[in-house]
């Protein structure tokens, strides 16, 4: 099929039908409805064209101005699509690796998922086109792997504006309550933070906490994790504990 009524003298009818069938396939299948075809279908654009590289080319050297443009802008979609159908390839392929620590039942290694908040990090990353891995560690450790770009997040973390040097946050996903928990034969009360200060604290390192708490300057003793300070709460090692009320509860209905 000659275009505008010139064909070049080597350039036989099938070959040319050929490539504007694949032109038409392109267009129907890469430019109408936004939808890109398949890695699969692009690869076949892609060996068609490279295959009959000399005939387009002689099809170029013997078309109009206007044939060369509309020539020109068909190949490069071609390529751009295979780069782009390649690189949604790598996306959905590509394995990110994130970091947490254990605080059930949000995330933990005892409960399917990882946790809640690890399964919703979890299908929301795969609904994007990712998948994540999920390492536990404990927070101080996990808290400096994210600083220092050793990994590509931290699933559940606490805002503060300090952090923000470091991380870009989603939005909340879930609430939770802190407060204090104490021996049930302790007589410990308080209506202000301040009458607090006799108190032995138990708070883990490298937490948020409250800013009214840091503020307050209490008597606070680090752990390594909530189920530390539990421990060393029921051993009369500490008056109180700073911790979030689900994990709290978990813990101790665990043990």
């Amino acid at each position: 099929m000659p275009v505008n009524g010139r064909c070049p003298k080597n350039m036989g009818h099938r070959t040319l039908s050929k490539f504007t069938s694949l032109c038409i396939s392109l267009l129907k299948k890469g430019t109408v409805g936004l939808r890109f075809p398949s890695a699969k279908t692009l690869m076949k654009m892609h060996a068609t064209v490279a295959h009959n590289r000399h005939h387009i080319h002689q099809l170029y050297r013997g078309s109009s101005l206007m044939f060369k443009r509309l020539l020109c802008h068909l190949v490069f979609m071609i390529f751009l699509l295979v780069n782009v159908a390649f690189s949604q390839k790598v996306q959905a392929e590509e394995l990110l690796q994130f970091v947490t620590t254990e605080y059930p039942p949000y995330t933990t290694t005892n409960m399917p998922n990882g946790g809640v908040i690890t399964a919703i990090a979890t299908e929301a990353f795969k609904r994007s086109g990712y998948n994540i891995n999920v390492t536990i560690l404990p927070w101080a450790r996990a808290l400096r792997e994210g600083t220092e770009g050793r990994v590509d997040g931290i699933v559940a973390i606490w805002h503060s504006k300090e952090r923000e040097q470091w991380f870009i946050y989603s939005n909340p996903i879930a609430p939770n309550q802190i407060g204090f928990y104490k021996r049930v034969d302790s007589s410990i009360s308080y209506k202000k933070l301040s009458d607090l200060k006799p108190y032995t604290i138990g708070t883990v390192r490298g937490y948020a906490n409250p800013p009214a708490f840091d503020e307050a300057k209490l008597n606070v003793v680090d752990a390594v994790d909530d189920e530390t300070n539990l421990r060393k709460l029921g051993a009369k090692r500490l008056d109180l504990v700073l911790i979030d009320k689900g994990v709290a509860q978990y813990l101790i209905d665990l043990n």
